[in-house]
């Protein structure tokens, strides 16, 4: 049976739990058999469930717990009409954009082994052939934004959060064509909205600095960001549309001990 673009890129996705560890020979902290616990961030949220400005609506997400294999997340409610129910950020193109480029602290206070992001972005952006830039392949995926992972001594760690690599839309394959996949990221489906599922996708990083307490993650979005170009051409394009970052839910696995 021949699979349809969507069907295929789904397929692809569901596969990276199993694929992703065999290909690195590395196993994720919580692949291990080490507990993972839900940290509570609802006191961060400064944006509401729906936004008309890019067309995202979280209203039909769910509520409570969620696992994807041995992660497991915590899902506040939607509370009082027009509470904040996630952290969001916005990607600066060329126009203004709405949202705020930083979000404030999120306060972990943990020495943790991983921290795992349950995120999505507002809108597809683009993932392009890494051979388009090959003297910097990384920036061949749009960035979108960054986590910025503060210890207790000061010193920070950058986690850039890039289209197509840890990240997709949260609308991914809702009444539109698949254009991407994320093989750094597990696809979750967080609630089922008349027109199709919400997908946030769960992405698990691994401190270098074990023993080290991380004192906050502050969440930052991009600006005037050129990646690839569309044709074949090996250059830089033009700086991106505007776009935002959705953090709804992070958990960890802490030290051992």
């Amino acid at each position: 049976m021949q699979l349809g673009n969507n069907e295929l890129y789904q397929s692809t996705q569901r596969l990276m739990p199993e694929v992703r560890p065999r290909l690195s020979g590395n196993v994720p902290p919580s692949g291990v058999g080490d507990p993972v616990a839900p940290l509570d961030i609802s006191s961060f949220f400064n944006a509401p469930s729906q936004h008309p400005a890019f067309s995202v609506d979280l209203s039909a997400m769910g509520e409570g717990q969620i696992r994807s294999g041995p992660r497991v997340f915590d899902l506040p409610g939607a509370g009082s009409a027009g509470s904040n129910t996630c952290v969001m950020v916005g990607t600066c193109g060329m126009e203004p954009n709405p949202l705020p480029r930083e979000a404030p602290g999120i306060k972990i206070g943990h020495d943790v082994t991983s921290l795992i992001f349950l995120h999505a972005c507002a809108r597809a952006a683009t993932d392009k052939a890494a051979y388009r830039v090959i003297w910097d392949e990384d920036d061949s995926a749009d960035l979108l934004g960054w986590y910025e992972v503060v210890y207790e001594d000061g010193l920070p760690e950058i986690i850039p959060i890039r289209y197509g690599v840890n990240i997709l839309e949260w609308n991914w394959i809702k009444g539109q064509p698949a254009r991407a996949y994320c093989p750094a990221a597990d696809e979750v489906v967080c609630g089922q909205a008349p027109d199709g599922p919400i997908t946030f996708f769960a992405f698990e990083w691994t401190s270098p600095r074990l023993g080290k307490v991380v004192e906050e993650v502050r969440l930052h979005g991009s600006k005037r960001f050129r990646g690839a170009v569309k044709g074949f051409e090996n250059a830089f394009g033009d700086v991106i549309p505007n776009n935002a970052v959705i953090l709804k839910a992070l958990s960890m696995v802490a030290r051992r001990g």
